[in-house]
């Protein structure tokens, strides 16, 4: 491995960490059950080689999200998906909590 490999290698792994650190710490800030190891993290981000790369903040970057917004941060409900899509599903999902709300409270 020359210079430029091991400074790649060292830039992925501090920003895969923190990427990590800031999901699970959030997760466990909204009580959200989290059951991710930073191997299966890095895994699903490396599903496609240097993927994390694009991750990020505008509608085109890949953010990770759960499938399911009701349960928790597990391997079988999260996926890597633009952020546009990630917003849309939220949106939706906010917007059926909000209508079961308004029909318990109209019962």
């Amino acid at each position: 491995m020359n210079i430029e490999e091991e400074k790649f290698a060292k830039l992925r792994y501090r920003l895969l960490k923190r990427k990590y650190q800031v999901a699970r710490n959030q997760a466990r800030f909204r009580d959200q059950e989290w059951k991710i190891s930073f191997d299966e993290f890095v895994e699903l981000w490396e599903v496609e080689p240097h993927r994390w790369l694009d991750s990020g903040c505008s509608s085109k970057d890949l953010n990770f999200s759960r499938i399911d917004m009701e349960r928790g941060w597990t391997l079988d409900n999260v996926h890597i998906i633009s952020r546009k899509d990630m917003l849309v599903a939220e949106g939706r999902c906010v917007r059926l909590r909000n209508r079961k709300k308004r029909k318990r409270t109209n019962v």
